[in-house]
């Protein structure tokens, strides 16, 4: 067998065990998915912009993510794998890159949107609601804790332009093909019933 094709393979069956649960599935793939935005950014960051720092959080995010899906894989412990996620990526590591990228005008409002989707789709009751009040809550004040202290980066349009463009291709083909697994892995499900 091909080494890419049996790499692929046994991906899969790290992500998508057999006889996981549905939510667990659903964690791995959108934490895989952190992984390679957060790579691709980080990649961009070096090669096109020479923005070392934010690769270095960008490469910090996806070795958080890789690190939650093992967590999550050994301890079984999905919720707080998820609820860990929120933290550390959701509101500490998008606050950092707010602040880095340049604030309310760089493109990472877009991942604020990405972590309160990912937030409801991957926890329910109780902890959901109170978690995504919490992630608007803080999303808010950033906008206007910077609006009344601006951020003085000193940037030019272009540079915040490419910004927004880049972080809103990247949520969006991100929740889009995270949605589509999702959909493709809840059919499969189904099917075994």
């Amino acid at each position: 067998m091909n080494k890419s094709i049996r790499f692929i393979k046994n991906l899969k069956e790290y992500i998508a065990p057999e006889n996981a649960e549905m939510q667990v599935i659903a964690f791995n793939i959108l934490a895989l998915c952190g992984v390679i935005v957060s790579i691709i950014i980080g990649c961009i960051n070096i090669i096109s912009e020479h923005n070392y720092i934010g690769a270095a959080a960008d490469f910090a995010g996806a070795t958080t993510s890789m690190a939650l899906i093992v967590y999550c894989r050994k301890s079984g412990n999905y919720k707080m794998a998820m609820i860990l996620t929120v933290f550390i990526v959701f509101i500490g590591m998008f606050t950092f890159l707010y602040i880095i990228q340049g604030g309310y005008h760089s493109g990472i409002p877009s991942f604020f949107i990405f972590g309160v989707v990912f937030t409801a789709f991957l926890l329910d009751g109780a902890t959901a609601v109170v978690l995504i009040i919490l992630e608007l809550i803080w999303y808010v004040s950033l906008g206007l804790y910077s609006y009344y202290h601006p951020l003085t980066l000193n940037h030019d349009e272009e540079y915040y332009v490419t910004r927004v463009i880049r972080d809103m291709v990247l949520v969006a083909l991100s929740l889009a093909i995270t949605m589509y697994l999702q959909i493709r892995v809840y059919r499969r499900k189904q099917q075994e019933l």
